[in-house]
């Protein structure tokens, strides 16, 4: 790994940290009369950049754009309103997205789908093992396990706890929850290192993403160690 690379990734965690810190500070300050524009595109910003790219990406591109341009119009008109119910924003993003994550992943656990882990391990390697194949059920299943928690937590601490204690979780701790996740599987893999290929899940999303399809079917092979 290269200097730059590490400068790199230091520059992300830091801008991240950033982010969370000031979203945090933003939802604290819900009905505040200070820097009303600036917390609703701190709340707003980030999603607003990934629905442009999505419509962008549609196949009807310049009616999808128009429909933003409107929606933005509308929100730049009532954004008193929405400066005043800043941690609402948070939260709807924080709780939905995480169920949106939870359904994405669970539905794929249906009889009649291949789990979305199965489906990253494929691009990469392109033959499946049944070992491997039961592996990235079960990663599958946890990813949505979590999501799904984060979800109801999300909820039950924003309806019976104060808007800072939410905060702390939904801006504070989803990030660094989501990397434990991570490091989770990767020592996980670790110990089953006889049994997996070197490359991982997020190796899988990378190329995944890359070739914006799951890939080849995969292939079955006979694996002794199960």
């Amino acid at each position: 790994m290269t200097l730059r690379r590490v400068l790199l990734g230091v520059l992300v965690l830091a801008g991240l940290a950033g982010y969370a810190l000031l979203s945090h500070l933003a939802t604290s300050a819900d009905g505040s009369e200070a820097f009303p524009g600036f917390r609703v595109l701190l709340a707003l910003g980030p999603l607003w950049f990934f629905v442009v790219i999505a419509a962008w990406r549609a196949s009807y591109r310049w009616l999808w754009i128009a429909v933003v341009l409107m929606v933005t119009a509308a929100g730049a008109r009532y954004l008193d309103v929405l400066a005043h119910n800043v941690s609402w924003l948070y939260f709807l993003q924080h709780a939905g997205t995480n169920a949106l994550l939870a359904l994405f992943f669970g539905k794929t656990l249906l009889r009649t789908h291949t789990p979305l882990c199965t489906r990253f391990y494929v691009v990469v390697h392109g033959t499946l093992t049944p070992y491997a194949a039961g592996y990235t059920r079960a990663v599958t299943l946890a990813w949505t396990i979590f999501f799904g928690v984060m979800c109801g937590t999300s909820v039950v601490l924003f309806t019976f706890a104060s808007v800072e204690a939410w905060s702390v979780l939904a801006n504070l701790l989803t990030g660094p929850l989501v990397g434990l996740m991570f490091a989770a599987e990767y020592l996980v893999r670790q110990r089953r290192a006889a049994l997996l290929p070197p490359a991982g899940i997020m190796d899988g999303i990378r190329a995944y993403w890359k070739s914006g399809k799951p890939g080849p079917a995969a292939t079955t092979a006979a694996d002794p160690h199960c």
